[in-house]
This record gives C-alpha cells, structure tokens and sequence, in this order.
C-alpha cells in the first residue's frame, strides 16, 4: 500500500463514508 499521503487516503475514505451515511440517511428519511 502506498504510505506517502495517509491524510489523503483517509479523506477519501471520509468522503466516501459521508456519502454512503447521506444516502442512508435520505433511504430513512424516505421510509
């Protein structure tokens, strides 16, 4: 794995998970 910008991996990661919980969210919201 590339160990040369954690702080990028892990905003990516952020992001991906902040747009998985919105879409839940609005799945709830929803129901």
């Amino acid at each position: 794995m590339i160990k040369h910008l954690p702080n990028n991996h892990s905003n990516n990661f952020i992001k991906l998970r902040n747009s998985l919980i919105s879409a839940t969210g609005r799945a709830i919201g929803d129901y």
